[in-house]
């Protein structure tokens, strides 16, 4: 169900408001629009970030990976395999940084005005970091609101002097979107509250130039209102739109748009449902009103389906779901084009020159790099090992001089 209130009770039609897309044959544009600016030239596939989580000799080490696609080794899997350990780890670690942190890092929101910097936040928790990717420095550690805790995402505004961080109220879950002062003198102090529209909002995407927050409002057990997609004025507070999710069994977690404003967000079972229970997707556009794929369709989903990825270039929407150890590629139009059994899958991201789709997986955190035309394992994989254990992992470069 989708429902407007615009100005004067007039529908306000997103993708009115959305810019241009681009040409479906110019990666160079699609790579300024997924970043917010023009990456280094000498950058091809780009960097993959993402977090990790260590344990061993009764302590835990939580880390951001920072792989260099574009140094990073591959090799046949049976070259591979046959690998002794020490040679393989020698290999895995070509092209790798790890920056270590105070927890495991989910969401990464890149500075508008400053690209090699992030900010990053913890689920559910108070950590967050403001970090420089290029130089590998701790520059800040905004605190969440008294008597709140993040919830993993958040947004720079266009100019960077803003910072959008999603919170929850403990105890009670109602969401807000604390604005705050990201400006160099600012320390991310809180400035203002924006209304999340819902409960246990998690993941936020801003969108230019109609300066709208779409935030995902979870929305907790079956008993509680439907999962929803809220788009909200940035400025007011507004509630402009909200998409509902129509099965009652399924949250709303992450999503993302293309520069077309087609949109894909995954969805959860709600709380207290078991993981057994199947995750979903949830589609709007390509020439379909908002829509969530039906129940035979996404049977073997099962538990969180956890990341999207849209391949604009080629209409195809990536989603994994870790728990069912399935890997799926879908049309726009909701049709399933592949499915891939694959151990966890987690983390999954174009790389900037859309050659491949690269996926985190396995118990020992391993790298999977997919043709995204063929969708199906390059023949050559990625060394890569531990690394991107956590949710998800992000494709980014430095940008031009």
């Amino acid at each position: 169900m989708a429902t407007s209130d615009g100005a004067d009770g007039a529908a306000v039609a997103v993708a009115d408001l959305a810019p241009a897309p681009a040409a479906a044959g110019d990666v160079a544009a699609r790579a300024r629009a997924r970043l917010g600016y023009a990456p280094h030239p000498t950058a091809e596939r780009g960097v993959l970030v993402g977090g990790s989580r260590f344990e061993g000799g009764g302590a835990v080490r939580f880390t951001l990976d920072l792989l260099d696609l574009d140094q990073a080794d591959t090799g046949l899997p049976s070259e591979l395999q046959a690998l002794p350990l020490r040679a393989r780890v020698e290999r895995a670690e070509r092209g790798l940084r790890r920056l270590s942190l105070g927890f495991l890092p989910h969401g990464m929101a890149l500075h508008p005005r400053h690209p090699t910097r992030a900010l990053w936040f913890e689920k559910w928790g108070d950590g967050a970091a403001f970090v420089d990717l290029a130089e590998g420095l701790l520059l800040g550690k905004p605190a969440p609101l008294p008597g709140h805790q993040f919830y993993g995402h958040g947004a720079f505004s266009p100019d960077g002097a803003l910072a959008y961080c999603v919170e929850t109220e403990l105890g009670s879950g109602r969401g807000v979107i604390s604005v705050r002062d990201a400006s160099a003198s600012g320390g991310f102090a809180p400035l203002g509250e924006l209304p999340s529209h819902g409960m246990k909002p998690h993941d936020c995407v801003l969108l230019l130039p109609e300066k709208l927050l779409a935030v995902t409002n979870g929305a907790g057990d079956t008993l509680g209102t439907p999962g929803r997609v809220c788009l909200i004025e940035v400025e007011t507070g507004k509630l402009v739109e909200q998409l509902e999710v129509p099965d009652r069994q399924l949250n709303t977690g992450h999503l993302t748009f293309d520069s077309a404003r087609n949109l894909a967000v995954v969805s959860a079972p709600r709380d207290g449902l078991p993981d057994s229970h199947a995750g979903g997707l949830s589609l709007r556009g390509w020439g379909a009103p908002f829509r969530t794929l039906p129940r035979a369709a996404r049977a073997r989903m099962q538990g969180e389906t956890l990341s999207v990825c849209i391949d604009e270039a080629r209409a195809l929407v990536w989603a994994t779901s870790p728990r069912g150890a399935w890997l799926t590629i879908w049309s726009g139009a909701g049709e399933l084009r592949r499915g891939v059994e694959l151990k966890s899958p987690r983390g999954v991201a174009l790389s900037l020159d859309e050659r491949v789709m690269y996926v985190t997986c396995g118990a020992g955190s391993e790298l999977m790099a997919f043709d995204p035309d063929e969708l199906m394992p390059l023949e050559r994989q990625p060394s890569a090992l531990r690394v991107f254990g956590g949710s998800h992992v992000y494709a980014w470069a430095p940008p031009a001089p």
